[in-house]
């Protein structure tokens, strides 16, 4: 951490602050400055942690991307017409720009990619650019990426609640949460990502009635997302198919979930059709993460047996996956901080669940909530419980989708604590 850094990055502090209070919406100004400086600290915790306690800059990501954004963006100095090339993806393997380049960043090739693209790149790219503005300095990267995830979690908590009350509650659990905190500061995929998802829920061009403007933002936030984490638009795209369909329409849970199951069906036979086994590619994945982790033996890895293919094997895994992602570790298997952590907030959640359970057999009403965003999340969080064998990698992965979870949740557990039946659009 540089002390020129921290200057810098205090100035765009006071720049970013400005601009989030003049489009504050529905919140007030003393708790959007409290959250994002709350914020602000948790960045430079993450910078701080991987600075002096994870000290292999190769490894964290949040410098692996900025060191290779150093690097890309000195090309647009030596070989600008090279660097508008790389930007744009509009080389080819002849031009030799895996030896000139690539080759001496750190992610920029994946060794163990079984993927079809490389999600890497567009942040690598991303932080070339911000170089521009930082001179260099990750403190600037860092506070610009969270600013990103702070308006993306203001806009699921505008768009998912209604009743002001109910938003200040989401907002401020979702800010405040452990791995929000944390895994969604600082320059890691996550901020973007769930920036990413904020744009498009707050632009929902099914309400909009698809007019011009939601329409291009909806598209650049599709466009994150794909060049993030595509297997969050492979959950967005069925669940979101049946929150338009449902929007207008009285349809129960199971009727929901039913044409939700379909769109799953359809989308796998067409995935095989096109030559993407989904299956094989899971296995393949999880393959490769339990490869790593005996490689590089983490401290909270946990065991875990190796898939088989074949969809009946896949589902017959789901329970343990939920399992892992929403209830492991368990309190025996706590032995460090972050286990610790993880424990108190799957404590937390469910709690929630629990809450959400007793309104529902209260009130017998659960027409008010987001069942899309439910639909969304849950694939997610499946399949991160079968291909990921270390719990702090859990933590962070799941944390948009625990978030997004928790948001629409919000309703329920202040209609518990109030005794007020709750209303949510």
């Amino acid at each position: 951490m540089q002390i020129e850094g921290i200057g810098l990055s205090l100035i765009w502090y006071v720049v970013l602050l400005w601009l989030l209070l003049k489009s504050r919406g529905s919140f007030s100004s003393a708790r959007i400055t409290v959250l994002f400086t709350t914020k602000v600290i948790g960045t430079f915790a993450l910078q701080w942690l991987f600075t002096y306690y994870y000290t292999d800059r190769s490894t964290a990501d949040i410098y692996r991307f900025f060191d290779d954004g150093l690097l890309l963006h000195k090309v647009f100095f030596s070989q600008p017409i090279d660097y508008i090339k790389i930007m744009f993806n509009a080389y080819s393997d002849g031009d030799g720009f895996k030896t000139l380049y690539f080759e001496q960043m750190n992610a920029w090739i994946k060794p163990n990619d079984s993927a079809f693209y490389n999600d890497n790149h567009f942040m690598i790219k991303v932080n070339s650019l911000l170089t521009f503005l930082s001179f260099g300095h990750y403190e600037v990267h860092g506070i610009v990426f969270s600013t990103l995830s702070f308006l993306g979690l203001k806009w699921c908590a505008e768009s998912l609640t209604s009743e002001k009350k109910n938003q200040n509650l989401a907002l401020t659990i979702a800010i405040l949460f452990p791995s929000s905190l944390l895994w969604m500061s600082g320059g890691l995929k996550e901020t973007v990502l769930i920036f990413g998802i904020g744009a498009f829920i707050k632009v929902n061009p099914i309400h909009l009635q698809f007019n011009a403007k939601s329409l291009f933002l909806s598209l650049n936030a599709l466009i994150v997302l794909i060049s993030v984490k595509i297997y969050f638009i492979a959950a967005l795209v069925p669940a979101y198919l049946v929150h338009g369909l449902c929007r207008k329409r009285n349809w129960g849970l199971m009727l929901q979930f039913g044409l939700w199951s379909a769109f799953i069906i359809t989308g796998y036979a067409l995935a095989s059709l096109a030559g993407f086994d989904l299956t094989e590619y899971i296995v393949r994945k999880q393959h490769d993460f339990l490869n790593h982790v005996q490689v590089i033996s983490p401290g909270s890895a946990f065991e875990m047996s190796y898939l088989k293919e074949g969809v009946l094997a896949l589902l017959a895994s789901t329970p343990q996956a939920i399992a892992n992602v929403l209830f492991r570790p368990y309190i025996y298997e706590v032995k460090t901080l972050p286990e610790l952590l993880l424990f108190i907030e799957n404590l937390f959640i469910a709690i929630s669940l629990v809450l959400f359970t007793v309104h529902v057999i209260r009130f017998r009403d659960f027409s008010k909530l987001q069942i899309w965003i439910f639909l969304f999340v849950l694939p997610i969080l499946i399949l991160m419980g079968m291909v990921t064998p270390v719990f702090g990698a859990i933590m962070r992965y799941r944390a948009p989708a625990i978030i997004l979870l928790l948001i629409i949740l919000t309703p329920y557990f202040r209609s518990f604590l109030t005794g007020i039946k709750t209303t949510n659009q």
